[in-house]
């Protein structure tokens, strides 16, 4: 029989010794967050089986130790001031560190880019950008991200239809 002492710290190959083990009262409650992060804690307790204040305190240290980085709303895309969503592939030649720490601190910093990936296959990156209309996603196509590297290749997709949106990841 194993004995789970809250809070112990492990040992993880990816995160080292700063790895806070989870129970499943901990990953009920990471799971229940993800669908609905703005339920009342009295309604999170029912559904994991806890009471509030016990979700309390674990909801505290699910951010401090960052398992929780933020909580987001996701708006609807027609209604926002950016209703085009385009889906853009990133090659870079030159791959050196200053290049890489140079195109990635564009991306993070970027207003129209909501998300970014450093991805391996046909494309470097993987960008999911928001704009207000096609010319604002032609001068960050042309002016913006051609700027940004002598020699860098693209491929947009545009999105036609919103499916889903999710950030789930699963901690069973």
């Amino acid at each position: 029989m194993q004995i789970l002492v809250l809070g112990e710290k492990i040992s993880h190959p990816l995160y080292g010794s700063n790895f806070m083990k989870l129970d499943a009262l901990d990953r009920r409650i990471l799971d229940a967050v993800q669908a609905k992060a703005d339920r009342p804690l009295h309604q999170l307790a029912e559904i994991v089986g806890s009471t509030p204040a016990t979700c309390q305190r674990r909801l505290a240290r699910l951010r401090t130790d960052g398992y929780i980085q933020s909580v987001i709303s996701i708006v609807d895309q027609a209604r926002s001031n950016e209703p085009i969503t385009v889906l853009i592939g990133v090659s870079i030649n030159n791959q050196s560190a200053a290049s890489q720490r140079r195109t990635q601190k564009f991306f993070i910093t970027h207003a129209n880019v909501r998300m970014a990936w450093m991805t391996t296959g046909d494309f470097d990156y993987m960008l999911v950008c928001a704009f207000r209309d096609n010319r604002a996603l032609a001068v960050f196509l042309e002016d913006d991200l051609v700027k940004l590297e002598k020699e860098i290749r693209f491929r947009t997709f545009f999105s036609l239809k919103e499916l889903k949106i999710s950030s789930f990841r699963s901690f069973f």
